[in-house]
This record gives structure tokens, C-alpha cells and sequence, in this order.
């Protein structure tokens, strides 16, 4: 009996777990397709700017069933929120962190817009263990990388940065052109 209880509780695990991330999945993937839309509108233009759809689309909801925060029971769940820019981490040999028109976040500007409260020191110089892979990679020369240290590290400093931006920013991890492995999606949203 304990055997069969046991074996129906590590079902209910796994399935929790393909569902979350099958949720986890599309909800990025419609929060991308917003990228497919133009950075500004034109006044003759039908459709909406990308700021406006990723806006649309976002769901506190969502990402609060993904992360597993609960409400109090007395509060009710918020529904729609703000999101003013959108921060990409794609380490590059010119570029770390880029916003939602491929604008260069120096770390000037990141610190700027954390207050101080996040290592930028270090995260940038994470960020430029990169720039001897680019290297070889462009003269078509071999390349050696610990890839599952490299984003271990770069997915820390994504979830520590993500803790000292304000709400209005959203960010996103992508992972380098360089790292043909499997071992992480493309990209991903940080939450």
C-alpha cells in the first residue's frame, strides 16, 4: 500500500512539473512573439507597438502560479501591470545587457537603474569571459567552454538583479550564440 501511495505521489510531482513547464513554455513564447512587433508606431500604422502587446500579454497571474507565490487569503491577485522596459542579458563580445530596442546597458546605467543595490562589477566581469569565445568562434577556430558553470553563474546574477530592479522592468536571460549545447532554453524570462 505504502509502495502504491508512493508511486501515485511521484506522479503528482512529475505531472506538476511537465505542466509548469509546458505553462512556463508557451507563456514565454507569447511574451516574445511581442518582440515581433515594431519598437515605435507610425501615425498611419494598424498595430500596436511592441511595449504595448508585451504589456498585453503579461501576467502576474501566471508568473505567480510558475514561482508558487501565494496571495493572502484576504488579497485578491493582481491582474495587469506596467512594464515600462525590458532588459535582455545576452552576453556578446560588445554587449552584456541590451534593452527592448537593442540599446547597450553600460554599467553606468545599471547601476543607475538598481540604485547600487546589485554586484554590476562583477556581473560584468562574468559577462566578459565571454569575449575569447566570440573570438575563436568568428575565426572559425575551435572553442572550449564549461557551458553548465558559465550560466549557473550567469543565471545567479540574472535572479540577484532581477531581486534589485524596480517592477516596471521585466528581464530575460539569453543564452550566447556561441553555446550550441542543450543544456539551457534559448531564452528565458527571470522571475
Amino acid at each position: 500500500m505504502k509502495s502504491w501511495v508512493s508511486m501515485v505521489l511521484k506522479m503528482a510531482k512529475f505531472l506538476q512539473s511537465e505542466l509548469n513547464k509546458t505553462i512556463r513554455t508557451l507563456y514565454e513564447s507569447l511574451l516574445w512573439m511581442a518582440f515581433l512587433y515594431p519598437t515605435e508606431i507610425k501615425e498611419y500604422s494598424q498595430c500596436n507597438s511592441m511595449m504595448i502587446v508585451y504589456n498585453k500579454i503579461k501576467s502576474p497571474i501566471i508568473e505567480s502560479f510558475l514561482t508558487g507565490t501565494k496571495d493572502a487569503k484576504d488579497c485578491y491577485a493582481m491582474r495587469q501591470v506596467h512594464i515600462k522596459s525590458i532588459l535582455v542579458i545576452n552576453p556578446d563580445y560588445d554587449e552584456l545587457i541590451c534593452d527592448e530596442t537593442h540599446l547597450v546597458i553600460d554599467d553606468e546605467e545599471l547601476s543607475r537603474i538598481v540604485g547600487g543595490k546589485f554586484d554590476v562589477k562583477g556581473f560584468y566581469e562574468w559577462g566578459r569571459e565571454i569575449h575569447p569565445i566570440v573570438i575563436a568562434a568568428a575565426f572559425g577556430e575551435p572553442y572550449d567552454m564549461e557551458w553548465g558553470d558559465y550560466h549557473r553563474r550567469g543565471l545567479e546574477f540574472a535572479k540577484e538583479l532581477r531581486k534589485c530592479l524596480p517592477s516596471e522592468y521585466d528581464l530575460w536571460y539569453h543564452k550566447p550564440f556561441e553555446d550550441n549545447t542543450c543544456l539551457i532554453p534559448e531564452r528565458q524570462l527571470i522571475m
